[in-house]
């Protein structure tokens, strides 16, 4: 079983994910991300990532380097793997970056650089970075060194500045501005898109064809006065459903709006799909919230916020688990010490910030 899904793991069209920004007339802006995984990998945590946190990447191989940094924004993210290992998100700042499978892959192998996995990348910005330029600064600094499989990356910050963040051949190569015409991606290199095709594919959910019908409906859609329900919208022509000409087995498990200006998120999920809110405004990022969560397929009538719960060690490597057919065991068996670590908090936490 386990070759099976390591097989289907590493299967070219297995991670059918799309993530696109929506902006009316007004300037006002939303970002979509469609999350489609396999149909029976259903669980998902939303998670508080706080300030002043000191940090240290996953090592996985024992290998010397491992990045090391403090936090110093808060976040919510949203994973199936648990703290500090995200597949997307939003921080106080209104940086917005999200993870979506890339084969080919090939990031870069440069030895002195500290590192952090593809998954990590995304909790290493979101927690220094306020804007697209940070983001581009940071990379620089650090590189990845894969636990998983390649990846692409899709950010945008609160000004509305997007890009594609892909490695290819070693190197990390930024789509921003005018080389971002559709700000837009799937699961395909975005040099390799036709990004002048503008037919929308109905009944085909592959990656070249959920971007042409997201380059479609950016294009060619008008922008309803409710923005929330016309990401929604989009998010529902590009949803995957399971069938055999959809990428294979994956079904959408999650779809999210964030908007970066107001510091909201809101999302549904397959098995809960009433729609839920999340106000960062509302949430409190100190230290010792760090890694406070709850089950995005939760029903509850309480505010979202005060669904947030300290999570138990033994509940942490139960989400880690859930895994345990697509992931290595010796992986496993470190990710359940890395998930359980006591939180270690910076001199700099007992001061209050403005």
């Amino acid at each position: 079983m386990r070759y099976l899904f390591g097989f289907l793991l590493l299967g070219s069209h297995c991670f059918a994910c799309s993530a696109f920004k929506v902006q009316n007339t007004n300037g006002n802006f939303r970002i979509g991300r469609s999350f489609d995984w396999y149909f029976f990998l259903t669980h998902g945590e939303a998670m508080i990532n706080g300030r002043d946190v000191k940090k240290k990447a996953f090592n996985s191989k024992d290998k010397k380097n491992p990045a090391q940094w403090t936090s110093k924004y808060g976040s919510v993210s949203f994973t199936q793997f648990g703290r500090d290992l995200p597949l997307g998100g939003m921080n106080e700042q209104g940086l917005v970056v999200e993870i979506l499978q890339m084969d080919g892959t090939k990031y870069d192998s440069t030895a002195d650089r500290p590192f952090v996995n593809e998954s990590q990348w995304v909790q290493y910005v979101l927690d220094q970075a306020k804007d697209l330029k940070e983001v581009v600064s940071l990379t620089k600094k650090i590189r990845i060194d894969s636990d998983f499989v390649g990846v692409h990356y899709f950010v945008c910050d609160q000004k509305a500045n997007c890009a594609v963040l892909e490695y290819k051949n070693g190197e990390a190569i930024f789509y921003s501005g005018d080389q971002l015409p559709v700000p837009a991606v799937t699961n395909s290199f975005y040099s390799e898109y036709d990004k002048k095709n503008l037919n929308k594919r109905d009944w085909y959910r592959t990656s070249e064809a959920r971007f042409e019908t997201l380059n479609f409906d950016l294009n060619q859609k008008s922008v309803s006065a409710n923005l929330d329900e016309h990401v929604f919208d989009i998010l529902e022509d590009v949803r995957s459903r399971g069938w055999v000409h959809d990428a294979l087995l994956a079904k959408t498990l999650w779809q999210i709006s964030y908007d970066p200006k107001l510091l909201q998120i809101e999302f549904k999920t397959r098995l809960h799909p009433k729609l839920q809110t999340i106000s960062l405004a509302k949430l409190d990022f100190s230290c010792k919230k760090h890694g406070m969560g709850f089950d995005m397929n939760e029903f509850s009538k309480i505010p979202t916020e005060e669904k947030f719960k300290r999570i138990s060690d033994s509940f942490a490597m139960e989400l880690l688990d859930q895994n345990k057919e697509a992931l290595p065991k010796e992986l496993l068996k470190k990710g359940h010490a890395f998930v359980t670590e006591e939180v270690q908090c910076a001199p700099s936490a007992s001061i209050s910030r403005l």
